[in-house]
């Protein structure tokens, strides 16, 4: 009976993906690149598609310094060391009054915002994952 009940089960989670405990289908995998890893078209195909913006904000305890290139060659530049970070390890340690924010403008004026806690990804459910890379990153946008 208990064979029965678990080829029932499996075969409904094959027609009835919502099945699917909620956090196995949102989890990210460690070591894909972060671009290519958020279900997010305008930035799997970011290569090909420049934003025409990108604009990064670090709030600090409320002191909030915010970026904005719009420069291509500095797109470009941001893009490269963006498309090199990686999804990490996932984490609990939170952080509080440090959210920052990463937004790329694209020319059909999509707008696709990348939550950060610390330097952290805030995913979905409040899930936090380490990303590894993203030092580079963020030096090359701070770089005053």
């Amino acid at each position: 009976m208990k064979i029965l009940f678990w080829v029932v089960l499996a075969a409904l989670q094959g027609f009835f993906p919502f099945l699917v405990r909620e956090e196995e289908a949102c989890a990210l995998q460690t070591g894909n690149y972060l671009y290519e890893s958020l279900d997010d078209e305008k930035l799997a195909g970011i290569s090909e598609e420049l934003p025409e913006s990108i604009q990064v904000i670090a709030d600090d305890n409320g002191a909030k310094r915010t970026v904005e290139l719009t420069d291509a060659q500095e797109i470009e530049a941001a893009v490269q060391l963006f498309m090199e970070i990686q999804i990490g390890e996932r984490t609990d340690l939170y952080v509080t009054d440090r959210y920052h924010s990463i937004s790329f403008t694209f020319e059909d004026g999509e707008k696709t915002v990348i939550r950060l806690n610390d330097k952290n990804l805030e995913w979905k459910n409040g899930e936090l994952y380490e990303l590894e890379g993203i030092g580079f990153f963020w030096e090359s946008i701070f770089r005053d």
